[in-house]
């Protein structure tokens, strides 16, 4: 038991670590003039459910790899039996939302609502794009939910001008659930959670872009 708990935190270090990419800041600038601003997002990854037993058979059988597609598997069937809702869209909805509320010189966005590529461009203007890096939820070590979600804008010429990432983890929140909880009554808590989170990430966006530079 012990040495699967010590692999479950190696794995939540490792998904912490990818969340550490480097971020752009928005220079100085009239925000009204990122008109018109293309908001977009890429598709939602299955959250990665990972217990012992699936770290163990995935592990068995296939390493690393295969305890990250029997964390995909398991995701995949609840959020099929529970309907959970697609955590890029609500995230992008927060973000749709909330900046022309906080940020009152926000540019009128033109919204996407299906999900595009990831070489997807937009030559009339800016855009505004996000992106979940990855979804996990842990029965052992640092237990919950983990979302590292990205944010990029880019200019006509496709140059980067800002880009932020953000992770959040229910354990460190100080909001850990057992597995059981989570998923108990059609996934109520973890719904709750997956919008807590939402917000959270929308809410350090939204003070990035505040803090131009």
């Amino acid at each position: 038991m012990k040495k699967i708990s010590n692999v479950a935190t190696f794995l939540a270090a490792l998904l912490l670590i990818q969340g550490c990419a480097t971020d752009k800041p928005l220079v100085k600038r009239d925000l009204a003039s990122l008109t018109p601003l293309k908001v977009v997002r890429h598709n939602t990854p299955e959250i990665k459910i990972h217990t012992v037993g699936g770290m163990v058979l995935g592990g068995l059988l296939f390493g690393g790899f295969g305890m990250e597609a029997v964390g995909a598997a398991r995701g995949k069937a609840l959020r099929e039996q529970s309907s959970l809702p697609d955590y890029g869209q609500l995230v992008m909805s927060k973000v749709i939302e909330r900046l022309p509320k906080e940020i009152p010189d926000w540019p009128r966005m033109i919204v996407e609502d299906k999900p595009v590529e990831s070489d997807y461009v937009y030559k009339p203007g800016f855009l505004l794009a996000f992106d979940i890096d990855a979804m996990t939820r842990y029965s052992v070590g640092p237990k919950g939910f983990n979302a590292i979600t990205s944010a990029e804008m880019h200019g006509p010429n496709g140059d980067l001008i800002w880009r932020k990432q953000f992770f959040y983890s229910q354990h460190q929140s100080g909001r850990d659930r057992e597995l059981n909880e989570l998923e108990a009554d059609n996934a109520k808590l973890l719904k709750e959670e997956m919008d807590f989170a939402a917000e959270k990430t929308v809410t350090d966006f939204i003070e990035d872009l505040r803090r131009k530079r």
